[in-house]
Parts: structure tokens; C-alpha cells; sequence
């Protein structure tokens, strides 16, 4: 992975420190991701100053992660195409080798960042009210257009 030191974002994002995870709004991309324990104690190390190595031993310590630097190459991966780190960065492989790597044929003990798309907030507060004409399910504030009516 190179000897760069992970930095993490700051800049237009919003983050909620819940117990055993972590919420990051990303404010230009308008993306909510969900980072579990493991991503979330790899991403709040990654401060520019602490190495993949180290933050594997926090990792390890923390949690008792096995393969921790494979995890800690995995999460920092992820959270690179997420644009949660600073930067250019040189973590861009594949989940799939990272997998082979670990040994792993599931990825339960892996760090996971799930993210969802998150309407604008103009179009969040627009949706069309029952019984309105409909194309998608997305149009309709109950989330339902059934034979282009909203329900």
C-alpha cells in the first residue's frame, strides 16, 4: 500500500458517532455512509499521522481482528472510492483480492461502509400525494404508484 499515511476527510461532511458505528453525510456528493466498528475505528485513525501499521494494531487490540493490516488495506480501499480520505490515494484494489487475501469466503468479520443515495433537499420535500398521477414508485410520498396512482 505504499508508505502514505491515511488521512480522512473533513471537509463538507457531517458525521454521527453512534455506539459501534459511525454515520459520514458526505455534503457534495450527498451520500450517507454507514461504516461499522471496524471501518469506523480505521477511519477516525487515519489523522495523517498514523500509519496502516499502526492503526492494524489498534485494530487488533480493539477488536481482536485477524489478518488486521489485510482489513485495514480493504477499509482504506473503500473508503478511498467513497472519497472519505484526503487526496490521492493508492488504495484501488479489488474486494474480491483482498478476499483471497484475507482467506475469507464471507465478509462478516470484514470492515463494512454500506452507503445510500440521499435526495437533494429540494427533491426530498417534493413527492406527489395520494391519489396524484404517478410513473415511479420514487414520485409518491408513500413510496407506492400503483397503476400510475399514488397510494
Amino acid at each position: 500500500m505504499g508508505d502514505r499515511l491515511p488521512k480522512a476527510r473533513v471537509d463538507d461532511l457531517h458525521v454521527e458517532d453512534l455506539p459501534g458505528e459511525l454515520i459520514v453525510y458526505d455534503l457534495a456528493r450527498h451520500r450517507a455512509h454507514r461504516l461499522n466498528q471496524a471501518a469506523k475505528l480505521i477511519l477516525q485513525h487515519c489523522d495523517g499521522t498514523t500509519t496502516r501499521e499502526q492503526i492494524a494494531r489498534v485494530l487488533e487490540r480493539e477488536l481482536g481482528a485477524i489478518h488486521a493490516e489485510a482489513q485495514v488495506d480493504l477499509a482504506l480501499a473503500v473508503l478511498a472510492r467513497k472519497h472519505l480520505l484526503d487526496g490521492v490515494t493508492p488504495y484501488r484494489e479489488s474486494r474480491r483480492l483482498w478476499l483471497r487475501r484475507l482467506g475469507l469466503a464471507g465478509g462478516a468479520a470484514l470492515p463494512l461502509v454500506a452507503t445510500i443515495g440521499v435526495p437533494r433537499p429540494a427533491r426530498a420535500a417534493t413527492c406527489l400525494a395520494t391519489g396524484a398521477t404517478c410513473s415511479s414508485n420514487a414520485q409518491c410520498c408513500s413510496g407506492l404508484c400503483l397503476f400510475t396512482i399514488c397510494v
